[in-house]
């Protein structure tokens, strides 16, 4: 008897959940059919609206296409087809090419650089260096008298000769880079990094043969140190030394630049075994240090 009435009382509840779920369900499709009536209607104008504006836009693109590139093109294209005078530009394009190529030469090319004499070069003829020293002052620094007599003190010992410095200085301040080295075609080093009128040093003692202006060097100075050997210094913001004038190694003698034909603040520094450009012929600057 106990088991039945658990049985019905079973199925019962099972009953009523099942006719719940069934009410629930049907009110839920009910309520979403009668919102879906209600909001369609703002879904079908918002659908057309853009839609219109989207075809509006798409036209007007197409329209902005056709008449600013194509037609655009169409009428270059015809234009060039019956231009007259198109052997004209052909030419005129030439000359432009060779104009191009010949001062690309002017400006990079080692045997096409071309370097006026400042006005206050002493300087009246080409000299080559040859680096032969002039013994003929110290021929007699080591001659020794014979002397006969029996000397009877014993001579002093000889001083030490004197430490001369035979090094070069580096040209700029600490902090620098190079941008450019020595090659067939760069007849020195450019050194950059120390900023806008940083300290130039002269790297040897010498004299001043040049100290002027030229398009292609800017403010430059060309110097002759004691052994021979010249070297130039371009490019510079500021010259403090003058042609004829003495200057000692590591003495300012101007400030990094970009004067001239140059792309930003550097030094062009070279070394040459004779006068730079005229006769002289320039080696790498390393090769000192």
């Amino acid at each position: 008897m106990l088991d039945n009435f658990i049985l019905f009382v079973e199925k019962l509840i099972t009953s009523f959940f099942k006719f719940l779920f069934r009410v629930l369900k049907s009110g839920f499709i009910k309520l979403f059919k009668f919102l879906f009536r209600l909001v369609k209607p703002c879904l079908v104008k918002f659908k057309s609206f853009i839609s219109n504006k989207f075809s509006t836009q798409i036209k007007k693109i197409k329209s902005y296409y056709k008449k600013y590139i194509i037609d655009s093109f169409r009428n270059l294209k015809h234009g060039i087809k019956n231009f007259k005078h198109k052997k004209l530009v052909i030419r005129f394009a030439v000359i432009l090419l060779f104009i191009s190529v010949i001062m690309t030469g002017y400006y990079f090319g080692p045997t096409a650089i071309k370097h006026y004499k400042s006005t206050n070069n002493s300087l009246t003829f080409v000299e080559y260096n040859t680096h032969v020293e002039n013994s003929s002052d110290n021929k007699s620094a080591n001659v020794v008298q014979v002397n006969n007599e029996v000397k009877t003190e014993p001579a002093p010992e000889p001083e030490p000769a004197p430490v001369i410095d035979t090094s070069y200085r580096w040209p700029t301040e600490d902090g620098y880079y190079i941008t450019t080295y020595f090659s067939r075609t760069h007849d020195g080093i450019d050194i950059a990094g120390c900023g806008w009128n940083s300290n130039i040093y002269a790297i040897y003692s010498g004299e001043v043969v040049t100290s002027s202006f030229t398009s292609t060097n800017g403010n430059y100075i060309i110097i002759k140190d004691d052994k021979g050997v010249y070297s130039m210094y371009a490019h510079l913001a500021n010259k403090y030394v003058w042609a004829g004038q003495r200057v000692e190694k590591g003495q300012v003698i101007g400030g990094m630049g970009s004067t001239g034909f140059s792309t930003g603040t550097h030094l062009h520094f070279s070394t040459w075994n004779g006068y730079p450009y005229y006769g002289g012929t320039a080696f790498n600057p390393y090769s000192i240090y």
